[in-house]
């Protein structure tokens, strides 16, 4: 009788349970204690005063397809924090879980590599702002479709039979993708380089190759034009411009070049690089805290020996004897090189808007673009050191731990989320004791807030929901104004009868520098409310408050 092939990786069921594991213990277990934050607090607003359908206004002006995904999800997850936590787990989890399927087709013979980069994929710790829910849960989603529809050309190359119907789902879900959100441009420039992988074995010879590869991207090409005549045509630039573009028209082309090889080399060292030296150094317990150090430890062991473990049988064959090596320096090669150029694809719709890569808060997101070729150039890398059986298995372990330190690492995010909530919470619990009632029309001004991931439209969403009772006319009640931030912009001057304006999507608020109260809150110490004629016995008003405080007007506080 034939000997069973044991290999755990053989079962493909049983990586996506893998996958979902990881994901729960490095994503999901301070779900309950998260909740709204940045842009995630107006779009909740918007849903609580236009419903799903709202959405179609919201994102009118420059992502209107991207209000359909919002219509479907707002209409089943409602207003939950909880609910879209996990939704945004789900949804990081279901990229992950295209990655593996993308590149387990696009190099069958090595499905270890496929993964690994998915694993490696699910926890990059360059992207810190999973638990900003409500607007990354989409982002990912749509990164997902847009894996998928890689997915399903390889699939229709390497299972021709039902070739047309897989091509125009690949069509279909990358188009969507790109008439949603411009930050996938990358994953479709990488496509002729995984059609060239998958028609390898379908083609003899280097010129045969490359003339099966453009006859298999010909369906595809279409797609890069579409979405070009879309953004620059149809939608224009009502937000980020090309600024780029605008550049080498106005400066000597070598001094636009060079400015861009130096972005370009801080990005890709930033996505390839830098986002791993996020995971040192380790939690101090001292700072961090004793607890909060204790589930990160504990998350970083679990998920290492899970991990670990998982490798381990995978890579072993038959009576326990290793399979094929994990890499090998020609396959490195080609993985390094997919990744390489990966990278280089997939900053150009923040190189040409001159939006810059970095590693914080809210530069970061920009990240979700660079993960698939962060993920691949590292796998590349440590498989090309791989000469030994005895080197395979330190392989194993190294990217056991990494996967670990990077679940960890996402749990630290997380951790930073729910301390943010805790004085998001007390912000507004302390403004409502002060203000039970405030006359509608008011301008908030207040000092630099101290929130990581909020900023005072956050604020205003959360007042305006607060205090609002669902107007759904498109008028915002109340503006926050962080003084430093919004003088010379939503209002000329700190004068008397000075006009405020304030646009956000869907809704504007137009108000007075004469129908304002000035508050500022820096704990430890407790929120206050300035009056004009007191605060002269007060010490220690923050910049640039002193200002603004002849405008305050507490009258329009209602004590009722």
């Amino acid at each position: 009788m034939p000997k069973s092939d044991h290999r755990i990786l053989s079962r493909n069921w049983i990586h996506p349970v893998i996958l979902l594991g990881v994901a729960v213990l490095a994503y999901g277990l301070l779900i309950p204690w998260l909740g709204f934050y940045w842009d995630d607090w107006p779009k909740a607003w918007f849903l609580h005063i236009l419903g799903p359908s709202g959405f179609h206004e919201v994102y009118g002006a420059d992502r209107p397809n991207l209000a359909w995904t919002y219509l479907i999800t707002t209409s089943i997850l409602g207003e939950s924090p909880i609910a879209w936590q996990i939704f945004g787990l789900l949804t990081r989890w279901l990229s992950a879980v295209s990655v593996w399927w993308l590149f387990k087709q696009v190099w069958p013979k090595r499905s270890e590599v496929a993964v690994i980069v998915s694993l490696i994929f699910l926890i990059f710790p360059g992207f810190s702002l999973q638990y900003i829910s409500l607007i990354y849960s989409h982002y990912l989603l749509i990164q997902a479709i847009h894996l998928f529809s890689l997915g399903t050309m390889v699939h229709a190359i390497r299972r021709p039979r039902h070739r047309v119907f897989w091509t125009v789902l690949s069509i279909t879900g990358a188009l969507y993708s790109l008439l949603s959100i411009e930050y996938y441009l990358g994953l479709e420039l990488l496509r002729p380089l995984l059609i060239y992988w998958a028609v390898e074995e379908n083609a003899a010879g280097i010129r045969s190759r490359l003339v099966t590869t453009l006859r298999t991207w010909l369906p595809y090409i279409p797609i890069l034009p579409i979405f070009l005549v879309w953004r620059t045509q149809i939608i224009g630039y009502p937000t980020y411009e090309p600024t780029l573009l605008y550049r080498v028209l106005d400066q000597p082309l070598m001094e636009t070049v060079n400015e861009l090889g130096r972005l370009l080399l801080h990005d890709l060292v930033e996505a390839a690089v830098g986002s791993w030296a996020r995971l040192v150094p380790l939690p101090n317990p001292q700072s961090f805290g004793l607890v909060s150090t204790s589930l990160v430890a504990g998350v970083f062991i679990v998920v290492s020996i899970l991990v670990g473990a998982y490798l381990y049988l995978g890579v072993k064959g038959r009576e326990g004897e290793p399979i094929q090596d994990l890499g090998g320096t020609k396959f490195a090669a080609f993985v390094l090189g997919t990744g390489v150029w990966a990278l280089l694809a997939a900053g150009w719709p923040f190189w040409l808007t001159d939006l810059p890569l970095k590693p914080f808060f809210p530069n970061d997101r920009f990240m979700l673009a660079f993960m698939v070729g962060g993920s691949l150039v590292l796998v590349g890398f440590i498989t090309a050191l791989e000469f030994s059986r005895r080197s395979r298995y330190v392989a194993i372990a190294f990217f056991a731990v990494l996967i670990g330190l990077g679940a960890g690492q996402q749990v630290r995010y997380a951790t930073e989320f729910r301390r943010e909530r805790n004085v998001q919470s007390d912000l507004l619990w302390q403004f409502m004791w002060r203000v039970p009632g405030l006359e509608p029309g008011t301008t908030i001004m207040m000092n630099e807030l101290p929130l990581k991931f909020d900023d005072d439209e956050a604020i205003t969403a959360a007042i305006n929901w607060i205090y609002g009772d669902g107007d759904a006319s498109g008028e915002m009640s109340y503006f926050v104004a962080d003084v430093k931030l919004r003088l010379g912009k939503s209002f000329a001057s700190l004068d008397d009868d000075v006009d405020i304006h304030k646009d956000y999507r869907a809704t504007t608020f137009d108000g007075s520098t004469s129908q304002v109260i000035v508050v500022s809150y820096d704990p430890p110490k407790c929120l206050r409310v300035y009056d004009v004629v007191l605060h002269d016995s007060l010490l220690g008003i923050p910049l640039p408050l002193p200002s603004a405080i002849p405008l305050s007007r507490v009258e329009l506080i209602q004590p009722e």
